[in-house]
């Protein structure tokens, strides 16, 4: 069938823009910097100081709130309070997330199946990975992958 290429290469653009957007909502952890209760000069370095802690640590399954308040230089229930009161979390849900949204983000490229993206944020059982997932994100990764592949075949 006849077809127009700058009707064909817009598309392509638009999609690609579109994943791209995804692609970057996903990657921000939204988590730390959205609701930080404290907002001094402090805090805001604590908190990218535990930012890099995650991003260096997110796919270690043994990575635990022990090691992470060690990477943070502070013991164990000072570092609990610390979180806590900056960001209203628990240290234990900051890696969670962590882990979920960079799933999520791995999902939009296609390239990996669910499992393999559970072993690649640190979850030994992919059962486990997909319902601390659904739990998380409202819908299944296959479902998320699935809506996602629906969202730019629309367009």
């Amino acid at each position: 069938k006849p077809f127009s290429i700058k009707f064909l290469s817009s598309v392509v653009i638009n999609l690609i823009q579109q994943r791209e957007a995804l692609k970057e909502k996903y990657s921000k952890n939204s988590l730390l910097s959205t609701t930080l209760l404290s907002n001094t000069d402090a805090d805001k370095n604590f908190i990218d100081s535990i930012e890099k802690i995650l991003d260096k640590n997110y796919a270690d399954s043994s990575f635990s709130v022990d090691q992470f308040a060690s990477s943070a230089q502070l013991r164990r229930t000072l570092f609990y309070k610390k979180i806590k009161g900056i960001t209203g979390n628990t240290p234990n849900n900051l890696i969670k997330t962590k882990r979920l949204n960079k799933a999520a983000e791995l999902l939009l490229t296609e390239n990996y199946n669910v499992s393999e993206i559970a072993y690649m944020v640190g979850y030994d059982d992919p059962f486990y990975f997909s319902k601390l997932f659904k739990t998380h994100f409202k819908c299944s990764p296959s479902e998320f992958k699935e809506h996602i592949k629906t969202e730019f075949s629309k367009e």
